[in-house]
């Protein structure tokens, strides 16, 4: 299993990919929004994402887990 990762401070705008769903490597799975701009999360590795542990609307810090891959 791999965290996945926020990659900048700001608010965790949504979810492009959901629990169970398979991802590639490089793709988009979510979005933060920070400084009225939409920064994508993108798949650390090719997998199935297993849980998000944070919901649309929280507050993140960079490097913050916010998921997990499998």
């Amino acid at each position: 299993m791999e965290e996945i990762k926020a990659t900048i401070t700001g608010t965790l705008h949504s979810f492009e990919k959901h629990a169970g769903d398979d991802v590639t490597k490089g793709e988009t799975i979510a979005q933060i929004e920070s400084m009225k701009m939409l920064i994508p999360i993108e798949a650390p590795n090719t997998g199935k994402i297993i849980e998000w542990s944070v919901t649309a609307g929280d507050f993140v810090n960079e490097n913050d887990s916010v998921g997990m891959l499998d």
